[in-house]
């Protein structure tokens, strides 16, 4: 479960990154 919590977490990372 806590490597699926950083996988959605690291996609958000990634995301923000993108946008800003």
């Amino acid at each position: 479960m806590f490597w699926v919590c950083l996988n959605v977490c690291d996609i958000c990372f990634t995301a923000q990154l993108s946008w800003f």
